[in-house]
């Protein structure tokens, strides 16, 4: 209340000094003994009305609201002595600027006025060129911290991660939310908290609730979700610049150290290797400003689904050896599921570091009523949606879709989406199908498997020869084999230009079966920019374990699926490069140079994808360089348009890294050349 009461006066001080100015004015034309006295008073409340104005438009910051009162006042008072009375006769003489108009103030008193407009303006225009040195030197701050390489779509309140994960439905997963935020503030050694369980069970969507918790205490967060099958957050390269970004967001000390660290150091946040920028970006500047007033809060979801054990393992091993971690007034929040290498790197950080909770520990029957909650709320908006009888659904079939989710969260997102369907959809019928099809198990993933089981047959309804199966077998491992094992997601026209072929002719073909599909894979509405991708990586194990997915229509062969990837990829940039395309303004045009919008006209995201990621592709594919393979025939023709194009996405390091996973992937034989 007091700023905005700050704020009120700040106004008012700025019309009446500007009332004062016209009064005054009035008063020199009016009054002839005492110009010098109104000409001074003029002066002091004009330049005062300046700063005020200035400090208006700056917000009033670091100014204290109870001297913008008193100078309020004070002015008030000036102009209320200034205006003559409030008569006829006075209000004629003021209209006519009489002679008669008698200067109010002795030069003593003006002098007094003059004395206290000094000092006001000595402290505003003080505070005003803080904050005008406060600004630059956030704006310095800004642009250093822009050097990091950040992930946009990472935090927990991302555009992508706001598609994928909502918050828990209010009053489920209570226990569990209330323990890790009884953790927040409690227990200051115990700074890890690693929640761990099976995939479906929820792990992101809880990492999502506790994040939005966070983000409205006064603290510093920050937060990462990784995803397998997407560059950026399927890697630990951009972690912990992008933790250290958000961390930074708002002025603090933290902020300048940091700031401090890329500017004596400008590739620490792009180039430096992982220990580096731990250690540099992260905990120097924490141990410089311990104790800190806010707390910092990091979360790190899916850490299973990054892509490279090795620096999986040292992450872990950094939080390990960082002994002094809990005097740093930082807490770290991990998901994950109970995979090896990570339960082996929480065993190398000491027991009393760090806690955890198994989800899968956690009472049956909770989770059982948490999902029927769930299903409840889902379902209800269903039956608004589509009209249906106030009775549907019947308890029964609540009842029985809760028991078999199996304690899986994604089996019962999975049933929703699936009865939801398309606008031709029956949802009653759908509500059948899960019920009466699946069947009751035991195992944790067989619920889940005959779910993604009724969803695919039920893309494909109808009877069909041998070949149009095989037609069909082949164009679903081409698109959805190709979606669950892409690096990146790709819009709906640009993942036809990748994988379009004999098998794939158009467009329309692909987008029939994706809109089968929209139960387990994500199509935008807007499928011109928006991506595709399946809903949860279940979907993509599923998919390729041949003894969970029964339907060889749908089973995909990893390495094999790689390898159509690799050749889409040559097909596609064997069409599109050429030195035509490579075509600059001259030869010594810097990259920094290159308006980031050309980039995107000369190259599609289908081009850079495929011109990023064939060689990961080839790789992941056990492919081999030969004299006569494709590969070959391709770097022989494009190897320099290749590179071009990878400067130009500024990714000229990975294609350094690529050129030499092509070196190991070459069949180096003897041959009988001879010289001459």
């Amino acid at each position: 209340m007091e700023v905005i009461a700050g704020v009120a006066s700040a106004i008012t001080i700025v019309q009446v000094t500007e009332e004062i100015g016209n009064l005054c004015g009035s008063y020199i034309r009016g009054v002839r003994h005492a110009q010098k006295d109104i000409e001074r008073l003029q002066s002091k409340v004009s330049a005062l009305n300046e700063v005020m104005t200035r400090l208006n438009h700056a917000s009033l910051p670091n100014i204290n609201p109870t001297t913008v009162q008193k100078c309020c006042d004070d002015v008030c008072s000036i102009r209320e002595r200034l205006k003559p009375k409030e008569t006829q006769a006075t209000r004629k003489r003021w209209a006519l600027r009489a002679r008669a108009l008698k200067w109010p103030f002795t030069s003593k008193e003006v002098e007094e006025q003059v004395k206290a407009m000094e000092q006001y303006l000595s402290l505003f225009s003080l505070t005003l060129s803080q904050n005008i040195h406060e600004k630059a030197v956030d704006a310095e701050q800004e642009q250093l911290l822009e050097k990091l390489a950040y992930a946009g779509d990472a935090p927990f309140n991302s555009y992508e991660n706001d598609h994928r994960h909502r918050p828990c439905l209010e009053n489920t997963r209570v226990d569990v939310l209330q323990q890790i935020m009884d953790w927040t503030t409690n227990i200051p050694e115990q700074c890890i908290f690693w929640l761990r369980g099976l995939a479906g069970t929820g792990k992101s969507t809880i990492a999502t609730t506790v994040g939005y918790q966070l983000k409205a205490k006064p603290c510093h967060i920050a937060s990462y979700f990784f995803k397998r099958g997407h560059s950026d957050l399927a890697e630990v390269r951009k972690l912990i610049p992008t933790i250290v970004r958000q961390l930074s967001e708002r002025p603090s000390s933290y902020r300048r150290l940091v700031s401090e660290a890329v500017k004596k150091e400008p590739g620490l946040g792009q180039s430096a290797n992982l220990r580096e920028q731990y250690e540099k970006l992260l905990v120097e500047p924490l141990r410089k400003i311990r104790p800190s007033q806010e707390p910092f809060f990091i979360i790190m979801d899916a850490l299973d689904e990054c892509d490279e054990p090795r620096d999986l393992r040292m992450l872990l091993r950094l939080l390990a050896r960082t002994e002094d971690i809990p005097q740093l007034g930082l807490k770290i929040f991990v998901t994950s599921r109970p995979e090896l290498p990570i339960r082996n790197g929480f065993k190398e950080i000491p027991r009393i570091f760090h806690c955890y909770l198994a989800l899968q520990n956690v009472p049956r029957s909770v989770v059982d009523g948490d999902i029927r909650a769930f299903l409840r709320h889902e379902l209800n908006e269903i039956q608004h949606e589509f009209h249906l009888p106030a009775d549907w659904p019947a308890y029964e079939d609540l009842d029985t879709l809760a028991r078999k989710a199996g304690g899986l969260f994604i089996f019962a997102a999975t049933a929703v989406r699936y009865i939801r369907g398309s606008p031709l959809a029956l949802p009653e019928e759908r509500l059948k199908d899960v019920c009466n099809t699946v069947a009751t198990n035991t195992l944790m993933t067989e619920e889940l498997d005959e779910m993604y089981t009724i969803v695919l047959k039920k893309s494909v309804p109808g009877k069909y020869t041998a070949k149009e199966e095989e037609i069909a077998r082949v164009r679903f491992r081409h698109i959805v084999g190709s979606i669950v094992l892409l690096l990146d997601p790709l819009s709906i026209a640009q993942l036809f230009s990748l994988v379009s072929g004999s098998h794939v002719k158009s467009q329309k073909e692909l987008e029939v079966v994706l809109q089968a599909l929209n139960a387990v894979i994500d199509v935008p509405e807007d499928g011109a920019r928006g991506s595709i991708q399946p809903l949860h990586l279940s979907f993509r194990d599923f998919l390729l374990d041949p003894k969970r997915c029964p339907d060889r229509r749908f089973l995909v062969d990893e390495q094999q699926a790689h390898q159509d990837l690799a050749l889409s990829c040559v097909r596609l940039l064997s069409g599109s490069l050429s030195r035509e395309l490579c075509q600059l303004p001259s030869l010594g045009t810097l990259r920094s140079e290159i308006d980031p919008t050309i980039v995107g006209d000369i190259l599609s995201q289908a081009v850079e994808y495929a011109c990023r990621h064939l060689v990961d592709h080839a790789q992941r594919g056990s492919m081999v360089v030969d004299d006569h393979g494709c590969i070959h025939a391709f770097l022989q023709k494009h190897f320099l348009h290749w590179v071009w194009c990878m400067s130009l996405l500024g990714r000229i390091s990975q294609a350094i890294a690529s050129m030499t996973n092509l070196t190991a992937m070459t069949d180096v034989r003897e041959c009988d050349l001879a010289w001459p």
